[in-house]
């Protein structure tokens, strides 16, 4: 029976890993904040969120593999499936996370600006007195 069932996840975790990379890839294209004028913080924050689940799901399904009683080459090729698709959220959620950053630090920057400005505008009509 578990051979069987062994044999349903590693078509299932195929389509994930290469389903992952196109999904990754888009989100990576889409969350460009110089290409997009800036994407929200909450719209990156939840993709983070989406990804760090996704790559908790794949380290369960990765533990389960391991530990799971079938043929060694199947299990085997399960496991650098897994492995792959690991990899690919890691390296995906790394990007999100530097995308993050350079929106927080954008809208860091734009709120300085604005700081700035406003005591500008504020401070040199007749402060001196």
């Amino acid at each position: 029976m578990n051979e069987v069932g062994a044999t349903e996840p590693e078509s299932q975790t195929d389509a994930d890993a290469s389903s992952t990379d196109t999904s990754a890839a888009q989100q990576s294209k889409d969350s460009d904040p110089a290409k997009n004028g800036g994407e929200s913080l909450e719209s990156l924050r939840e993709q983070i969120a989406q990804l760090e689940k996704q790559l908790a799901q794949a380290l369960e399904e990765l533990r389960d593999v391991q530990s799971a009683t079938m043929d060694e080459k199947q299990k085997a090729a399960l496991t650098a499936a897994l492995q792959v698709k690991v990899a690919v959220l890691n390296s995906s959620l790394m990007s999100m996370m530097m995308k993050l950053a350079e929106a927080i630090a954008n809208e860091n920057g734009k709120n300085f600006e604005s700081a700035v400005a406003l005591a500008a505008s504020q401070g040199g009509g007749g402060s001196a007195g």
